[in-house]
């Protein structure tokens, strides 16, 4: 067996001055693309990082982008010859590629322990699935039954829920939905996380049945609770759907979105939420029969807002048999796509990702999206991280 790596996998070497091409092949000794397995169709726009040597993460799992144009993933990483990752946590890719580790800890004691607050990441069995980055650039994590927040030291702190979390296994005696000072608020199975300017926490509790504001004291509030959100009876089209939350700080709004899957249908909605918990819907959507939309949508699987204040989805519409990413026109109520290859159902082509022109891109399983400031995309796709470009044109950037 071979032994435990000491040092979270880095890419601070420049490695090349232009992009490189390569195919998407297996996993054989750690390694997530070959040169000889047909023609190339990924194009690995990331200077530091060789496609040909093998993979920094095996899957990334959570991603956020940051005001400096970089982006910090939540990942398994520091693979082996068997693709086995020896450390766990966040890494960020600077703007200009570079990869190096925030917060990790070693895999060689199998599975995180019981949560444990202030303390060091590595120590404090904290899972970093889901998280946002407040405007200093902490962590704000969500637990089931709390929230905690991760300081510049690296340090664990809870930022609100019973204090019993920090100390013990979650129980369902520190459940519940209570507001009030942090030690007092009470949480039930959090979906979802944005933050906005101001280091307000905006959380999707209660299963994504209630939307509540974690003050950066730690003070939590309810803005829309379950009998408005989950109230038996009401249309889908009228529910407001919090399965996917982002903050547009144009317009100094909340946007939420989600599916509702009933016996018939499966009906989509996006909505914009004022800090007042004043509601409006800029998005509805089927999958079967007449979309209002304009088009069928097969559900939301990531959610961002642009520099602009435009909202995009990632989605797959019925008339096409992969995923795109679509811009969401308010006025109308509809969407448009923005980047991805349009292949009919039943076509002859495989499933393969491929890189290119906002018409020719395939994408495979969109999982996260968010927005550098000067309007890069970066999208969470299977097993990599790809570049979006304002025109539309997608490379691979890191994996």
């Amino acid at each position: 067996m071979p032994s435990p790596r000491t040092e979270a996998p880095a890419a601070t070497q420049r490695l090349a001055d232009a992009p490189r091409s390569a195919q998407l092949g297996g996993s054989a000794g750690g390694r997530k693309f070959t040169s000889e397995a047909g023609p190339p169709t990924m194009v690995i726009s990331n200077p530091y990082l060789d496609p040909l040597r093998t993979a920094l993460f095996v899957r990334p799992v959570g991603m956020q982008c940051t005001a400096d144009g970089g982006i910090v993933l939540s990942a398994r990483g520091g693979l082996d010859a068997q693709y086995h990752a020896h450390f766990v946590g966040w890494w960020r890719v600077a703007a200009d590629g570079a990869v190096t580790p925030l917060l990790t800890r070693s895999t060689a004691g199998g599975a995180a322990g019981r949560l444990q607050c202030d303390t060091p990441f590595a120590a404090s069995g904290v899972n970093s699935t889901r998280f946002a980055l407040d405007r200093d650039g902490q962590f704000v994590v969500p637990t089931s039954r709390g929230m905690l927040r991760i300081g510049a030291d690296g340090r664990v702190h809870r930022l609100a829920g019973a204090p019993r979390i920090c100390k013990e296994e979650e129980s369902a005696a520190a459940a519940g939905r209570v507001d009030g000072p942090a030690d007092d608020a009470r949480f039930d199975k959090v979906v979802a996380v944005a933050v906005d300017g101001e280091g307000n926490a905006w959380v999707a509790d209660q299963g994504g049945c209630a939307l509540r504001r974690v003050a950066p004291d730690g003070r939590v509030s309810t803005v829309l609770a379950p009998e408005r959100v989950c109230v038996q009876g009401t249309p889908p089209a009228e529910r407001v759907t919090l399965q996917h939350l982002a903050w547009d700080a144009t317009r100094g709004e909340l946007v939420a979105g989600g599916d509702i899957l009933t016996t018939s249908q499966l009906t989509t909605t996006m909505w914009r939420i004022r800090p007042d918990g004043t509601v409006r819907r800029v998005l509805l959507g089927h999958k079967l029969g007449q979309s209002p939309a304009g088009t069928q949508l097969d559900g939301v699987q990531a959610l961002a807002v642009d520099p602009q204040g435009r909202i995009h989805i990632a989605s797959r519409r019925m008339e096409q048999d992969v995923p795109a990413l679509l811009r969401v026109d308010e006025a109308r109520g509809s969407v448009q796509q923005w980047t991805g290859m349009r292949v009919r159902p039943g076509s002859s082509m495989g499933g393969e990702v491929i890189d290119g022109p906002a018409e020719r891109a395939r994408f495979v399983k969109i999982n996260g999206l968010c927005f550098a400031p000067d309007g890069t995309a970066y999208v969470q796709d299977d097993i990599v991280v790809r570049r979006i470009e304002r025109g539309g044109g997608v490379s691979t950037w890191a994996f």
